[in-house]
């Protein structure tokens, strides 16, 4: 028996077509265009809800600056309060309160806050004044008198007499010299202008008081404090002097 083998042809044209098959298949996957996107929902924006702005806070005003404004309007307050008017009756007198100078009286002075407060007034050739003033807010005045003698002195003595002695304290006033003792009968009293010379001996710690009329009066100091004795004299020849020149 004669076996046939198959031909070239027979076998060539089914593998050609399986090839074109494949390259079919291979084109419509390449070239295929894919299915569009959905486009997306439009997206609504939601407004944001409007902002709140806190106020500006008050500034803090330091302590310090609190304090300027408090001594500020204390200080306005007194200013425009009724001032206080000083009178002398030496025209030009210097004033001066809490020693700081105001000026020359007469015046007023304004701005001095409520209390007390210390007033000086003087003048050249005078015994100045010097004395406190309560400042209360309403008008006052201060008349000051200048010219007036300013004499209040005393100091303790041991009077000596011709036989023996005694202790008491001796005064001097515009209105004239007292010594007072401790016996009555020792004191005595004499107007200023009927004193003729107070002389301080140092070396015997005496003071001698001799009047016009010639009797004389010795004291010494029962310390032996001729100072005091001097401080006494000095004070009872200035003012003397004051009355002499009126």
């Amino acid at each position: 028996m004669e076996h046939r083998h198959p031909s070239g042809d027979g076998i060539l044209v089914p593998a050609v077509a399986v090839v074109i098959i494949l390259l079919a298949a291979l084109s419509l996957l390449i070239f295929r265009r894919p299915p569009a996107a959905p486009a997306p929902a439009p997206v609504t924006m939601a407004s944001a809800p409007a902002r709140r702005v806190p106020p500006s806070p008050t500034p803090r005003v330091p302590p310090a600056v609190r304090a300027n404004r408090r001594t500020a309007a204390v200080t306005t307050e007194a200013a425009g309060a009724p001032g206080l008017a000083v009178e002398a009756d030496v025209p030009g007198a210097d004033v001066f309160v809490d020693r700081e100078y105001k000026g020359k009286a007469p015046l007023v002075i304004r701005g001095l806050l409520p209390g007390r407060h210390h007033l000086n007034v003087a003048a050249e050739g005078f015994d100045g004044y010097s004395d406190s003033v309560e400042i209360t807010g309403k008008a006052q005045t201060v008349s000051v008198r200048l010219e007036d003698v300013a004499l209040d002195v005393s100091v303790d003595v041991v009077h000596k007499h011709a036989l023996g002695s005694c202790r008491g304290r001796l005064y001097a006033t515009p209105a004239g010299l007292r010594y007072r003792a401790r016996k009555p009968d020792d004191s005595f009293d004499a107007p200023l202008s009927a004193i003729e010379e107070l002389q301080i001996d140092y070396p015997k710690k005496n003071l001698r008081v001799r009047m016009r009329e010639g009797r004389t009066y010795n004291f010494t100091h029962p310390a032996g404090d001729v100072d005091a004795l001097l401080a006494f004299a000095q004070a009872v020849d200035k003012a003397r002097k004051r009355l002499e020149e009126r």
